[in-house]
């Protein structure tokens, strides 16, 4: 089995499922490919302004939502389903719920911000690549890429799906 984690902004009441990623969420890959890359482009403080090019690709502070350093300065914390109560600073345990943690705590009171999170990430090509890779075994990661092509016409995605499952990628989403 082992322990499960999810990327939690406590500041701003968010969370990345880090398995809705396409990627093991469990210890031993925290940090590792997409859910580190995420993590460190949230947290790195620009500091400058970039030209059109960069926001295009890292997303513009002054417009989008999810941006390079949006999370810089914020109380993060990876946590995990078998975490105690009441840990990290944080006040997860209710009356009716003295057991309940920050990892079961988020589902119902944070916002869930994975799928924004793969819509940025579906903009540069490396991280693009990434996704379509774990697209290849899993099915819901797959039709969400598929929609980022179809419905809001994110070219780098569609040409991350052709290169890394082939032109007729989309036959895999009626499997």
């Amino acid at each position: 089995m082992g322990q499960y984690f999810k990327i939690v902004n406590v500041s701003k009441k968010q969370f990345i499922d880090i398995g809705d990623l396409g990627e093991n969420n469990k210890l031993g890959f925290i940090g590792k490919g997409l859910n580190g890359i995420v993590l460190g482009r949230l947290l790195t403080s620009s500091g400058k302004v970039w030209g059109n090019d960069f926001y295009k690709v890292f997303g513009d502070p002054n417009s989008d939502k999810i941006y390079i350093g949006v999370w810089a300065g914020d109380k993060i914390v990876i946590a995990g389903d078998y975490d105690d109560a009441d840990t990290n600073g944080v006040k997860t345990s209710t009356f009716d719920d003295s057991n309940r943690n920050l990892y079961d705590m988020v589902e119902s009171e944070y916002e869930n911000i994975t799928d924004d999170i793969i819509k940025w990430l579906a903009n540069d090509e490396e991280t693009a690549e990434m996704l379509a890779k774990r697209a290849e075994r899993n099915s819901k990661l797959l039709q969400k890429l598929s929609n980022l092509v179809f419905i809001d016409k994110n070219s780098q995605m569609k040409e991350s799906l052709e290169k890394i499952l082939g032109s007729d990628w989309t036959k895999q989403l009626k499997k």
